[in-house]
């Protein structure tokens, strides 16, 4: 498989998480009136996607020597993660 540049896809959602990690003023309406703004910052928690795509962005290495990014160098050959 080449390399992909999964950059591209990403793009946009980063460009919004760069705004909003510098924070921004939003409004609160469940707060009484008066004190409805509040600074707001947002990080990206969680990703969804292949197993492939995993080694894109988290910049694992998914295939060939030390593969598993849960064995790591603790590797046995033929056991299976349950």
């Amino acid at each position: 498989m080449k390399n992909e540049n999964i950059d591209v896809y990403l793009q946009p959602l980063l460009e919004k998480l760069e705004m909003l990690w510098a924070k921004v003023m939003t409004i609160d309406v469940t707060r009484p009136k008066g004190s409805w703004l509040f600074c707001l910052g947002t990080i990206c928690m969680w990703s969804i996607h292949d197993f492939p795509t995993y080694g894109l962005v988290a910049k694992c290495q998914v295939k060939g020597y030390m593969a598993c990014p849960l064995c790591g160098l603790d590797v046995e050959h033929g056991i299976l993660h349950t």
